[in-house]
């Protein structure tokens, strides 16, 4: 194919991309969302610690059965909120970016994905949080050197589930 064939096809899915909210680098796919890609509670289960850990095992414990609460509203999690959040979905090779980020295996974790989604949340154009998705019901967050994981338990915008987490 000549550059003058390719073109107009170049043309039209760069257009379409941009219509979808899509940004293409070479790190993957990134899709702007106002409505949260992991919306409802999810709670800690488990932590696994990954070295240059700044809190204490009895700190990291006290993190397990905390829950974190996702909403097209509202972010909360262990006394922080977002108001207005908006959350951007990169699709991630998950090898790559646990040891390029976290600097640990994605083996050694026993996580058994090729890809990850990796959302991150702003409010008013500031960072506010950092989540890896591995399934439908389970998340990852880094945590001051630890590795936090959520379970999903409720797939709600519910204020009342809402007031709960608070």
């Amino acid at each position: 194919y000549t550059l003058r064939t390719l073109f107009p096809y170049t043309t039209l899915f760069r257009s379409w991309s941009q219509y979808m909210g899509l940004n293409l680098t070479s790190q993957g796919l990134h899709k702007k969302l106002t409505v949260s890609p992991i919306e409802g509670s999810w709670t800690v289960e488990k932590y696994v610690s990954i070295g240059g850990t700044k809190i204490d095992d009895k700190k990291a414990k006290q993190l397990i059965g905390k829950t974190a609460y996702f909403s097209e509203a509202t972010v909360i999690f262990n006394g922080k909120t977002s108001n207005n959040p908006k959350y951007k979905v990169k699709s991630v090779n998950t090898k790559s970016y646990f040891w390029d980020t976290i600097k640990i295996s994605a083996k050694s974790l026993g996580i058994q994905n090729a890809d990850v989604q990796i959302i991150t949340i702003n409010s008013n154009n500031i960072f506010f949080d950092e989540y890896i998705k591995l399934d439908e019901v389970t998340l990852i967050k880094n945590y001051e050197g630890i590795l936090l994981y959520f379970h999903k338990i409720k797939d709600s915008n519910n204020t009342k589930d809402r007031k709960s987490v608070v």
